[in-house]
Protein backbone atom coordinates (compact mmCIF):
# COMPACT_ATOMS: atom_id res chain seq x y z
CA UNK A 1 0.00 0.00 0.00
CA UNK A 2 2.39 2.88 0.91
CA UNK A 3 2.40 5.53 3.12
CA UNK A 4 0.74 7.56 0.87
CA UNK A 5 3.08 10.56 1.55
CA UNK A 6 5.41 13.16 -0.41
CA UNK A 7 7.59 11.62 -2.97
CA UNK A 8 10.27 13.61 -1.07
CA UNK A 9 11.99 13.58 2.55
CA UNK A 10 12.51 16.61 4.22
CA UNK A 11 15.16 17.54 6.65
CA UNK A 12 12.90 17.34 10.66
CA UNK A 13 13.40 20.72 11.96
CA UNK A 14 11.48 23.67 12.61
CA UNK A 15 13.49 25.47 9.70
CA UNK A 16 12.09 23.41 7.40
CA UNK A 17 8.97 22.77 8.65
CA UNK A 18 8.28 26.60 8.29
CA UNK A 19 9.09 27.05 5.13
CA UNK A 20 7.59 23.67 3.54
CA UNK A 21 3.97 23.16 5.31
CA UNK A 22 1.28 25.99 5.19
CA UNK A 23 -0.75 26.64 7.96
CA UNK A 24 -4.31 25.49 8.97
CA UNK A 25 -3.95 22.43 7.18
CA UNK A 26 -4.90 18.78 7.83
CA UNK A 27 -2.81 15.88 7.23
CA UNK A 28 -0.52 13.21 7.47
CA UNK A 29 3.20 12.88 8.47
CA UNK A 30 5.57 9.88 9.02
CA UNK A 31 8.70 10.36 10.95
CA UNK A 32 11.98 8.65 9.97
CA UNK A 33 15.50 8.55 8.49
CA UNK A 34 16.93 7.99 5.12
CA UNK A 35 19.77 5.03 4.33
CA UNK A 36 20.66 4.26 0.83
CA UNK A 37 17.91 6.06 -0.68
CA UNK A 38 15.22 4.03 1.00
CA UNK A 39 13.04 5.99 3.42
CA UNK A 40 12.61 3.96 7.10
CA UNK A 41 9.54 4.71 9.01
CA UNK A 42 9.57 4.86 12.52
CA UNK A 43 6.60 7.39 13.44
CA UNK A 44 3.15 7.95 11.80
CA UNK A 45 0.28 10.45 12.77
CA UNK A 46 -1.88 12.84 11.69
CA UNK A 47 -2.82 16.47 12.42
CA UNK A 48 -6.90 17.44 12.79
CA UNK A 49 -6.43 21.30 12.38
CA UNK A 50 -3.12 22.30 11.71
CA UNK A 51 -0.11 19.76 10.19
CA UNK A 52 2.58 22.15 10.57
CA UNK A 53 2.11 22.64 14.10
CA UNK A 54 2.00 19.18 14.92
CA UNK A 55 5.07 18.67 13.21
CA UNK A 56 6.49 21.28 15.40
CA UNK A 57 5.31 19.67 18.70
CA UNK A 58 7.37 16.47 17.41
CA UNK A 59 10.35 18.33 17.66
CA UNK A 60 11.94 16.51 20.76
CA UNK A 61 11.55 13.28 19.02
CA UNK A 62 14.01 14.36 16.65
CA UNK A 63 17.21 12.30 16.91
CA UNK A 64 19.24 10.21 15.05
CA UNK A 65 16.13 7.32 13.64
CA UNK A 66 14.23 10.71 12.76
CA UNK A 67 15.97 13.13 10.76
CA UNK A 68 13.58 13.38 8.30
CA UNK A 69 10.07 13.36 7.62
CA UNK A 70 7.09 13.14 4.60
CA UNK A 71 3.89 14.59 4.66
CA UNK A 72 0.65 14.94 2.85
CA UNK A 73 -2.45 17.40 3.36
CA UNK A 74 -6.17 15.78 3.40
CA UNK A 75 -9.38 17.22 2.86
CA UNK A 76 -10.97 16.07 5.68
CA UNK A 77 -10.15 14.54 9.35
CA UNK A 78 -11.87 11.17 8.72
CA UNK A 79 -9.68 10.89 6.17
CA UNK A 80 -6.32 11.72 7.77
CA UNK A 81 -7.67 9.29 10.34
CA UNK A 82 -8.57 6.70 7.59
CA UNK A 83 -4.69 7.06 6.36
CA UNK A 84 -2.95 7.25 9.88
CA UNK A 85 -4.19 3.80 10.45
CA UNK A 86 -3.23 2.61 6.76
CA UNK A 87 -0.29 3.57 7.93
CA UNK A 88 0.07 2.38 12.11
CA UNK A 89 -1.06 -0.90 10.68
CA UNK A 90 1.30 -1.19 7.05
CA UNK A 91 4.32 -0.29 9.37
CA UNK A 92 4.27 -0.68 13.42
CA UNK A 93 6.48 1.77 13.69
CA UNK A 94 8.71 1.00 17.20
CA UNK A 95 7.54 4.27 18.23
CA UNK A 96 4.16 4.40 17.95
CA UNK A 97 2.99 3.18 21.47
CA UNK A 98 -0.95 2.55 21.12
CA UNK A 99 -3.05 2.80 17.75
CA UNK A 100 -4.62 5.91 16.66
CA UNK A 101 -7.55 7.59 18.69
CA UNK A 102 -10.39 8.66 16.43
CA UNK A 103 -10.50 12.31 15.98
CA UNK A 104 -12.69 14.48 18.56
CA UNK A 105 -15.97 14.43 18.49
CA UNK A 106 -16.43 11.95 15.88
CA UNK A 107 -16.66 8.06 16.59
CA UNK A 108 -14.96 6.60 13.77
CA UNK A 109 -13.57 2.79 13.79
CA UNK A 110 -10.47 2.08 12.50
CA UNK A 111 -10.94 1.17 8.08
CA UNK A 112 -8.31 -2.21 8.72
CA UNK A 113 -10.03 -5.26 8.70
CA UNK A 114 -9.19 -7.50 11.86
CA UNK A 115 -8.62 -4.80 13.84
CA UNK A 116 -8.79 -5.54 17.46
CA UNK A 117 -8.39 -2.07 18.49
CA UNK A 118 -12.42 -0.87 18.37
CA UNK A 119 -13.60 -3.77 20.29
Amino acid sequence: MGLNLSSKSYEFDNKTIEDELVDNKIGNYALGYVKENTFYVRYVGRADTCLKERLKDHEHMADDKCKRFKFAYTDSVENAFQKECANFHEYSPALNKIHPDSPNGLDLECPIEDCDNDE
